[in-house]
């Protein structure tokens, strides 16, 4: 019987764009991730290669599936992620593994060399696409008001979805209704773009910079409570692990 190894990717995607990377040993691109070590939980994996590769810290929403490969001597089982830049800007973390991080189209990554299983992946994650909710595309930035503005908005909407399941959490309360799901679901996908600086366009002066600095990370902390709110139910598709970064 032949040895199965583990491996773990992020699809990641903004304003309709999925992120990859060129690896030089293959060249072919695949999205970021990488092997299971010892002991290490398959979430815990896919956190530190992201860490490690593309320099960001993502969470974790829904798996696109699993996808065998490998020879007869040694099989291998990718496990593909839907995930979410919650901090930092990806860029090369491994630039002797990676010559280059593009962000393209499905439609564009298809028709390059790509990793085993990663084109099932993709085919997979664009059957889907008319079910998910679209992120906002704010292009060049957004002001730091509107920002503000946006950010008040989802606090308001997570709370009103709170209070639907306050007092018959887990126990009265396994599934969350389809309504509030997708309520949750958009609010990410509106304060994901909004957690990064380039996004949020403030007065560049050293009085107004602290205002923006509070307000990023205000998102970012938002953001990881709407998603350990979700992975509570069980029918969000959410699995929440915390890691000590």
């Amino acid at each position: 019987m032949p040895e199965l190894t583990n491996v773990v990717n992020a699809l990641i995607e903004q304003n309709g764009r999925i992120l990859l990377l060129y690896t030089l040993r293959y060249q072919d691109y695949t999205l970021p991730g990488g092997k299971e070590e010892v002991h290490e939980l398959m979430h815990s994996a896919l956190k530190r290669e992201a860490r490690e590769e593309i320099k960001s810290i993502i969470s974790i929403g829904q798996e696109i599936g699993e996808y065998a490969y490998g020879g007869r001597d040694r099989k291998f089982m990718r496990h593909v992620y839907e995930a979410f830049i919650t901090s930092g800007t990806p860029t090369i973390g491994e630039p002797n593994t990676f010559g280059e991080l593009v962000w393209v189209t499905v439609e564009e990554a298809l028709a390059l060399k790509l990793a085993p299983g990663t084109k099932a992946a993709l085919k997979e994650y664009q059957r889907r696409l008319p079910e998910l909710v679209r992120p906002l595309e704010y292009g060049s930035g957004i002001s730091l008001q509107e920002a503000e503005e946006r950010y008040k908005e989802v606090v308001e909407g997570f709370e009103r979805v709170k209070s639907h399941y306050s007092g018959m959490f887990s126990r009265f309360k396994k599934n969350m209704s389809k309504e509030d799901q997708r309520a949750l679901d958009f609010y990410i996908r509106v304060l994901l773009p909004l957690s990064s600086e380039a996004s949020v366009q403030g007065q560049q002066t050293q009085h107004v910079r602290p205002s923006e600095d509070i307000l990023l990370n205000k998102i970012s902390e938002l953001s990881d409570q709407i998603m350990g709110y979700l992975s509570n139910f069980k029918n969000s598709g959410v699995t929440m692990i915390a890691d000590k970064l």
